[in-house]
């Protein structure tokens, strides 16, 4: 599992709440409007077919992503307000005192019903929300045109008014609200069951549907002289006995399919087509699945080849920095000590005592960081002592006061022990850099086939992975070794890193 930033998914939140929100003020706003000050109980089966109507769109736009319909239904929670808006400002309801409510209340009363065609566009359109085709667009533009028009016919509402006393158009909006969101929600789950992911049932779904339990079908498999099932797995070849027929389906004279059936189960040619062109999308289905899961698996095969490549070259590299840098560096150190006590012994001039010591200095300085340098490549620890001795050699370089909890033998296999060393050390640069953390603990533990190594802070939170972190480049590495990146990080209460990858076959294998 890659890391977590759910940035969507909090966005979205944020969006529901604030609409929910904005729905609730402007129906009591709306309320106080046309009812007045402590009438509430007087409006309230009027706001509350508004309010069905906002929250009916909020959970058909959270539950229904494909569809448009949500978004409709909150449009319709809004307009139904429109016409309270066009009402005297009530400032004194006993006395019936009111104020013009202005250019505003023109525009509400002139919109008082476009609610309804809201409404039709929402009928018209389900379950989609959408008008692909010229007839529905017609139909929901006259219906928007009739809306807008009712108000500036004042006969025909009156009529509408008439028509729907007391509190029954109330009644009405909020029950087609709760009714449409209810058969979106069943249209999804209808959807939902429709996925290709169905088509591993296609064989037990016609075996019952026809009555033959010896219904079975062997799709050709596309790379190989073989067949399979409709989920990609290798299945027998179709055998042709006494009790059984064997009807074979084709496209461009290339065999897709055969199936294996009772004789008398497709001797009707209406039934005979219509299963073979089930079987013809599930053969389809079952190569393109087939030829997904090739590619799929190249491409990991892929980017594990990229991860292993890069941390032996690291390893090379490392080891030349070793062998042409430091041993010669650390020979030199080892000349300039003789060096420095031949001067010493023989007393001799101060300023050339002075020049050797600055000149041993400068070499220690350059030794430290070419062990550095060697030690970010790929460090000698881990693999002369392993992966927990690496990660203490980590912790005491670490500016922040680190606690390893892992034991000695602990291993994963040579290229995962690495991954899981450079994940945590740049967790340990980060939580250092930017966290301001006081304390840091890394745990590694092997279990059940994988290795978890967890990082936390007691630092400021609030890291966001996807800002840049330096840890999107080991989120690859890790993904590309089977594992998941997490990062938990509250803001004013830590951060959590915790990497998990399979232990590799070589691990495995000692």
């Amino acid at each position: 599992m890659a890391v977590k930033t759910n940035a969507a998914g909090t966005g979205l939140i944020a969006r529901v709440v604030l609409i929910a929100i904005i729905g609730l003020t402007v129906g009591l706003l709306a309320g106080w409007v046309a009812f007045g000050p402590g009438r509430t109980p007087d409006s309230l089966p009027h706001l509350v077919a508004g309010w069905v109507a906002i929250a009916s769109g909020l959970v058909a736009w959270w539950r229904v992503r494909w569809s448009r319909i949500g978004a409709l239904l909150v449009v319709l929670g809004f307009t139904w307000f429109l016409g309270d808006f066009s009402a005297c400002l009530n400032i004194e309801p006993l006395a019936h005192r009111c104020l013009g409510t202005g250019p505003i209340g023109d525009t509400a009363a002139a919109l008082s019903w476009l609610w309804l065609g809201v409404l039709g566009h929402i009928l018209i359109s389900f379950p989609a929300g959408r008008l692909r085709t010229w007839p529905r667009r017609a139909a929901v533009a006259t219906v928007y045109l009739v809306a807008i028009a009712i108000p500036a016919i004042s006969d025909v509402a009156a009529v509408l008014d008439r028509a729907t006393p007391g509190r029954t158009l109330d009644l009405a909006v909020s029950l087609a609200s709760i009714a449409v969101v209810a058969a979106l929600l069943a249209a999804d789950a209808r959807r939902a069951s429709l996925t290709t992911d169905r088509a591993v049932e296609l064989g037990d779904a016609l075996a019952t549907a026809l009555g033959d339990p010896s219904f079975r079908i062997a799709f050709k498999a596309p790379t190989a002289d073989g067949w399979a099932d409709a989920a990609g797995r290798r299945a027998r070849a179709p055998q042709r006995r006494a009790d059984v027929a064997l009807t074979t389906v084709e496209r461009d004279a290339e065999v897709l399919a055969v199936i294996e059936h009772d004789p008398a189960t497709l001797a009707d040619p209406q039934i005979r087509a219509s299963v073979t062109m089930a079987v013809e999308l599930g053969a389809h289905n079952a190569r393109l699945r087939t030829d997904l899961d090739r590619q799929l698996a190249e491409v990991a095969a892929s980017r594990r080849r990229l991860v292993d490549a890069g941390l032996d070259e690291r390893r090379h590299l490392a080891g030349r920095v070793d062998a042409e840098v430091e041993r010669p560096l650390q020979g030199l150190a080892i000349g300039l000590a003789e060096v420095g006590a031949a001067v010493s012994a023989a007393d001799d001039d101060p300023a050339t005592r002075s020049s050797l010591a600055r000149a041993q200095d400068q070499l220690a300085i350059a030794r430290a960081e070419m062990h550095d340098l060697a030690s970010g490549l790929y460090p000698r620890v881990l693999e002369a002592d392993g992966l927990a001795a690496a990660l203490r050699d980590l912790a005491t370089r670490s500016s922040v006061p680190t606690e390893v909890n892992a034991a000695d033998d602990v291993t994963a296999g040579t290229h995962v022990d690495a991954t899981v060393y450079f994940v945590c050390a740049e967790a340990l640069a980060n939580a250092a850099r930017h966290a301001k953390a006081s304390r840091i603990r890394i745990g590694v533990a092997v279990a059940d086939g994988v290795i978890e190594a967890t990082v936390q802070d007691d630092g400021a939170g609030g890291a966001d992975p996807a800002a840049g972190s330096g840890l999107s480049g080991l989120r690859d590495r890790v993904e590309a070794l089977g594992g998941s990146l997490r990062v938990d990080s509250d803001p004013d209460m830590g951060t959590r890193l915790t990497a998990t990858i399979p232990v590799s076959r070589e691990a495995r294998q000692v």
